[in-house]
């Protein structure tokens, strides 16, 4: 039996990384899911694709011989469930990999209850039906488990779940389980990464829960139906998060993974009663929240903030100035979402700390005025820019034309006037997509540069009518 063994590797974390490319249309990876299942970094057991695909019963029979193996990634084959009863046998397996396979229909007790020293399973992306096997509660020793992306429905075995006291990280994301979240699982105090994410879990999310789990660092409860009010104040004592993510669209998913929209009736209330954060967020993503919705003012709690990378609170009515104490105090804030509020006044950047600022969309606000002339160096690194349907005025500053890494720029539903920068079309070579609809500005066609039709963009939004770049290249000059 052959198989590749590699020696002095840390085990991988599951592939969880926050992708801005999948969630906001910016390629940027934040490694703030990633890394925590770091138990072991002794022998990784790799066997080779090709060869498990070959196997037969002989081969898979002879695999209890090698029972002193702790580690298996058997990832990304064509593996059936049966595959289980052959690794059940293994008395000192500790880490067992089977994610993206084809594994489907339920788990059953003799799926299950061989695992006994089973610290770290992967199950993720198979087509595992039914409901969440009640001898889970078995897997005692169990540490970390992720079984998302399959098609498990039902209600969460909370009892048996409870069971789990070593458990740090509990991923069941992307299923069809549903009803409410069971008080039994306040009983995990141990757990550091909860990821119920894309499932239909209802009805009110109760803070006692939550209050419990003092050791989070990551926490999603987004894409699910619940409803009711859910106070901040329960993470008062959570002094480890760094990741919290409760994106407030109510949805279902269909047979055909169709995501249908319903109306939204979860509400986070971040003010009363009145506490004080121990934690110091990375990521914050709360939008369609109806955060604070007596006041409409943005969380106190984020005053306290200092690590932030990621923030979305858009969608939320939330009123005010522009935040800018959020960038001066979060040095390495690389995305900042504040669309459809109403936030107004002057916009105006911090001078220093936008350095790392990547994504920024505040559309759909009330912002007025002329944007600083020195916008384009104060946020040198911008890939993504959307200032959309609000009230800006004068002159494009040529400035913008320093944001070289641009790939996506909104700025049409305002009122400016004037031409195009030419420092913009020339600079920004990287654009794939442009809307300026605006009635009072000349484009000057002969000032667009031959990098700006590069097959890759798309289209320019331009006064009322779409200009496609490979039009707009007929016009230059040789």
């Amino acid at each position: 039996m052959e198989y590749v063994n590699k020696r002095n590797r840390t085990t991988r974390a599951l592939p969880l990384e926050v992708v801005l490319w999948d969630l906001y249309g910016v390629h940027q990876t934040f490694g703030v899911k990633a890394g925590y299942r770091g138990f072991y970094s002794s022998k990784l057991v790799e066997f080779n694709a090709k060869l498990v695909h070959s196997w037969h019963n002989k081969e898979w029979n002879s695999l209890p011989k090698l029972n002193k193996l702790k580690h298996i990634d058997l990832s990304w084959n064509l593996l059936q469930k049966d595959i289980l009863r052959f690794l059940g046998a293994l008395p000192d397996l500790k880490y067992l990999d089977l994610s993206y396979n084809e594994m489907q229909g339920p788990l059953s007790s003799k799926d299950m209850t061989n695992f006994r020293s089973l610290e770290i399973l992967d199950m993720s992306g198979n087509m595992f039906t039914g409901i969440l096997s009640p001898y889970i509660g078995t897997l005692s020793s169990l540490k970390a488990i992720s079984l998302s992306q399959n098609k498990l429905h039902g209600n969460l075995h909370a009892i048996d779940l409870g069971m789990l006291k070593k458990l740090e990280e509990l991923d069941l994301s992307d299923n069809h389980f549903e009803w409410i979240l069971p008080p039994c699982l306040s009983r995990l105090t141990s757990l550091r990464l909860l990821d119920l994410s894309k499932n239909q879990f209802s009805g009110n999310l109760s803070s006692s829960v939550t209050a419990n789990l003092t050791s989070l660092e990551y926490i999603d409860l987004s894409y699910n139906r619940f409803g009711g009010l859910f106070s901040f104040s329960s993470f008062a004592n959570h002094s480890k998060l760094k990741v919290i993510r409760f994106k407030g669209e109510n949805y279902r998913i269909e047979d055909s993974n169709k995501i249908v929209s319903e109306s939204n009736t979860f509400e986070i209330e971040t003010e009363n009663p009145i506490w004080e954060p121990l934690f110091q967020l990375k990521v914050l993503v709360l939008p369609n929240c109806d955060l604070s919705k007596l006041s409409s003012n943005i969380p106190k709690f984020l005053f306290y903030q200092q690590e932030l990378e990621l923030v979305d609170i858009s969608h939320n009515r939330l009123k005010g100035s522009f935040p800018v104490w959020l960038i001066e105090n979060n040095t390495r804030l690389q995305l900042l979402n504040l669309r459809d509020n109403y936030f107004g006044g002057q916009f105006h950047l911090p001078i220093d700390h936008c350095s790392n600022l990547s994504w920024l969309d505040f559309s759909y606000n009330n912002f007025i005025g002329q944007l600083q002339e020195n916008i384009g160096k104060m946020i040198p690194s911008l890939q993504y820019l959307n200032i959309s349907q609000n009230h800006f005025e004068g002159f494009l500053p040529s400035s913008i034309g320093d944001m070289s890494n641009l790939e996506k720029l909104d700025l049409s539903n305002n009122n400016f006037s004037g031409e195009v920068p030419m420092k913009l079309v020339a600079n920004c070579t990287s654009l794939t997509q442009m809307r300026m609809l605006e009635k009072h500005m000349d484009i000057v066609l002969n000032a667009v540069s031959a990098p700006l039709a590069e097959e890759k963009a798309e289209t320019v939004s331009l006064n009322p009518h779409l200009i496609h770049y490979d039009e707009l290249c007929k016009h230059q000059p040789e």
